[in-house]
């Protein structure tokens, strides 16, 4: 056991962070918390299902960056302004997709690196460097099912000209630009099946 990375084995598959399903009294999805998965366990003795679905999507698509982050972005002021207000709007975004995928999974718990994956300081960053970062290949390998989330291009949210409504051939180039991220083949499409 290891004390310092959440009381589990040092090399253990799966996250140490996942969002956790919250239900209202007619047992309904009312919401998620990030949790720490040995808290979880330790507080569900005998009912600590950690089955998850580990969503995956591209930060092309989808702007997960922290007000701190977006601040020192090279863009000029009325990109950063837009990013701004995109962000948040994004990460809640990603949030609610993940409840309704687990929920259709059958799962009460969901992955999503904005966050599972904390720097040192607890805190979420579009740029988070965390020992997690090096373990995403057992985290999805522990993941019952895998989620692909796409979406137009960032850019195409913020500047009006190069705005791209849905359509077939669009989904078509949001799966292709999903599929140039790093980490899509070996890790995300090989280790899920």
């Amino acid at each position: 056991m290891d004390d310092d990375y959440d009381a589990l084995l040092p090399r253990h598959f799966g996250s140490r962070f996942l969002c956790f399903q919250q239900y209202d009294s007619y047992g309904n999805v009312a919401g998620c918390e990030r949790r720490l998965v040995g808290d979880w366990v330790r507080e569900h003795v005998g009912n600590s299902d950690t089955d998850f679905v580990f969503l995956s999507y591209t930060r092309r698509q989808f702007c997960v960056a922290t007000p701190e982050e977006l601040t020192n972005w090279n863009v000029d002021a009325t990109t950063r302004e837009a990013l701004f207000h995109i962000s948040p709007k994004d990460r809640e975004m990603l949030r609610q997709y993940g409840m309704e995928v687990a929920v259709s999974a059958g799962k009460s718990a969901f992955w999503l690196d904005s966050e599972g994956i904390r720097d040192a300081d607890g805190l979420s960053k579009a740029t988070s460097q965390s020992f997690d970062v090096y373990r995403i290949c057992e985290i999805v390998r522990a993941a019952h099912s895998l989620a692909i989330l796409v979406g137009p291009p960032l850019q195409s949210r913020y500047s009006p000209a190069t705005s791209e409504p849905y359509s077939p051939e669009a989904v078509v180039r949001w799966l292709q630009e999903w599929g140039t991220r790093l980490w899509t083949l070996l890790p995300e499409i090989l280790l899920i099946s």
